[in-house]
Parts: C-alpha cells; sequence; structure tokens
C-alpha cells in the first residue's frame, strides 16, 4: 500500500534534487509537485489526497481508505510502519530526502474521514 506512494513521488523528488532546486527547496517543492497529482488513487482501496510541507524538512502525506473504517481495521499499522520504513530506506529515488534527513509522516483517514492511524518515519530509523 504504502510502497505505492512512494514510487509515485518519487520521481518528483529526483525532478526537484537535480534540477535548480536548492536543497532548501526540495522538500517544499516536493510537496507542491505531489498536490498537483492529487488526488491519486494509489490502489483500489488507497487514495493519496494531499501532501504538505508542514516544518522544515519534513513531508507530510494524506490517505483515505476507501473501504475501512477506523474501528474495523483488519491489520496492524505497525506492520505498514516496518514496510515504509524498508521502502524510505531501498528507494533510490528518495536518496535526496534521505540525505537532507527528512521526516516523513503518514496519516491515513477512513471512508468517512476519521483519523484511522498515522506513521512517522524519522531519519534514525531509515539511516
Amino acid at each position: 500500500m504504502f510502497s505505492n506512494a512512494v514510487i509515485a513521488l518519487s520521481l518528483i523528488v529526483s525532478i526537484c534534487y537535480f534540477s535548480s532546486c536548492s536543497k532548501g527547496d526540495v522538500v517544499a517543492k516536493t510537496a507542491a509537485a505531489g498536490n498537483k497529482l492529487c488526488p491519486m488513487a494509489m490502489d483500489d482501496g488507497l487514495r493519496l489526497d494531499s501532501v504538505t510541507h508542514p516544518a522544515p524538512y519534513t513531508l507530510a502525506y494524506f490517505f483515505t481508505l476507501l473501504n475501512v473504517e477506523k474501528d474495523s481495521l483488519t491489520f496492524d499499522p505497525g506492520m505498514i510502519e516496518d514496510s515504509s520504513v524498508q521502502a524510505v530506506k531501498a528507494n533510490k529515488e528518495l536518496e535526496a530526502l534521505r540525505k537532507l534527513n527528512v521526516f516523513f509522516r503518514y496519516v491515513y483517514f477512513d471512508k468517512n474521514g476519521e483519523l484511522a492511524f498515522k506513521i512517522e518515519i524519522t531519519p534514525e530509523m531509515y539511516n
């Protein structure tokens, strides 16, 4: 689920990093470019709604679980966190953001707009 989002947005990071963006602009421009693609269907049950840049070197991704209510989650968000950390570590296109020690925040809402869970990935987790 998460790795689809990483793959889709990693191209944006590469474009910003290897173009004329300064290091401080990479995160902000990544968020702005990501928002231009939103809403984006990630798979049958997941939609990326927006990407924000709430603080320096922080990217926040907001998703909707289209077919799930928060009280009926059938998976452990901890497992998604583990796979998310591995995806951030393994994705070559995210190297620019890893070098900047970006904090990644993934916020998932259920089909009713209720907060289902949140994952934060810090540089200590992926370095």
